[in-house]
């Protein structure tokens, strides 16, 4: 029943030009339109407005720093899925799971949903994410950490974490989460599982939606594409 199931998707995605690899997955990078070309309005279905729009006090960062590590998350897979799919993950923050085909260009983002920059993990690059509503201090002291990291494989972006724990850094099944920025801490971990994911391409991602955009430019931008509030 299940290879029947796996067939009849593959015979259905062909028939809409859909490629497959090696593995029966949909094949990466390759921009469709009836399967994911990264772009809007089919993107709406990544969007959670709560990542990345502040919606209570400034968050600070504590003096007295606590991590906490997890080098040996579980492995749920790397399947690609069409944007016409719903991804949801068991973890707040994901380390491993299925995602979209085409993942992000690196760099900085106003926000970047899992589903994209859980790609570039599974190619070794390194994700840095902050609560939104962290202090301007705190996220100017992040970028300096990945700046000293010397990762040239990461995306930056504000994501829902627990204001309790308002930083992390993830690589493919590893998380490192922080209550305060500590560089030395960030630097360390970015070296040792940079380029460490299962897959090693270092192609520029597709997904660039976001990108180098301040937090008010990308909301316009979402309220012009649908002509309503978003968010």
């Amino acid at each position: 029943m299940f290879k029947f199931l796996v067939w009849m998707t593959l015979t259905s995605s062909l028939s809409m030009g859909i490629n497959h690899d090696r593995k029966g997955r949909i094949k990466m990078g390759e921009s469709n339109h009836n399967c994911d070309d990264a772009e809007w309005p089919n993107n709406y279905i990544d969007i959670g407005c709560n990542d990345f729009i502040c919606s209570g006090p400034t968050v600070k960062g504590a003096r007295k720093h606590t991590v906490k590590l997890d080098l040996s998350q579980p492995d749920y897979g790397a399947m690609h899925m069409c944007m016409n799919k719903k991804i949801v993950y068991n973890r707040t923050i994901p380390s491993s799971g299925d995602h979209r085909p085409l993942w992000a260009k690196y760099g900085e983002y106003a926000y970047c949903p899992p589903q994209r920059w859980l790609h570039n993990a599974e190619h070794g690059g390194i994700i840095f994410l902050y609560n939104p509503c962290l202090e301007s201090s705190q996220i100017k002291l992040l970028r300096k950490a990945v700046k000293k990291a010397k990762v040239k494989k990461y995306v930056m972006t504000p994501y829902s974490l627990p204001r309790d724990m308002p930083i992390a850094v993830v690589a493919w099944r590893s998380v490192l989460q922080m209550n305060a920025v500590d560089v030395k801490q960030i630097v360390k971990f970015s070296k040792k599982r940079y380029n460490k994911g299962p897959e090693s391409t270092n192609k520029e991602g597709q997904y660039t939606f976001g990108y180098r955009k301040s937090l008010d430019s990308y909301i316009a931008d979402l309220n012009q594409i649908f002509g309503i509030e978003f968010c």
